[in-house]
């Protein structure tokens, strides 16, 4: 999995994900990504992922909690199909905003 970091409008960054996360994958990101999204209001674009297992679902709750009580947004888009089916069964709106695109997503953190 690959894992890019780029400054947006308003001291914000957009994380893109690229890959599958599943184990290996979220191994790949998860200590950047916890390290970003803890000093950032934070979009995270997920049109590169083709497959989500439950440790890339574990990777966002255990993000969501600390950023909220720091005062930090999250907001993520982009989602393949496949993905989206398995973040709506887990009720992952519920946690973290989810988006259809990118400029609804930066809204939602301004």
């Amino acid at each position: 999995m690959e894992m890019t970091v780029t400054p947006i409008d308003g001291g914000a960054v957009k994380v893109a994900f690229d890959g599958r996360m599943d184990v290996i994958g979220v191994g790949d990101v998860e200590s950047q990504f916890t390290a970003t999204v803890a000093e950032n209001d934070t979009v995270v674009d997920m049109t590169g992922v083709t497959f989500i297992a439950s440790m890339g679902i574990r990777m966002f709750v255990a993000v969501t909690r600390p950023m909220r009580s720091n005062g930090r947004k999250i907001a993520i888009f982009g989602l393949q199909e496949p993905v989206k089916e398995v973040l709506d069964m887990a009720s992952m709106d519920q946690i973290v905003p989810i988006f259809e695109d990118e400029a609804s997503a930066r809204a939602a953190i301004a």
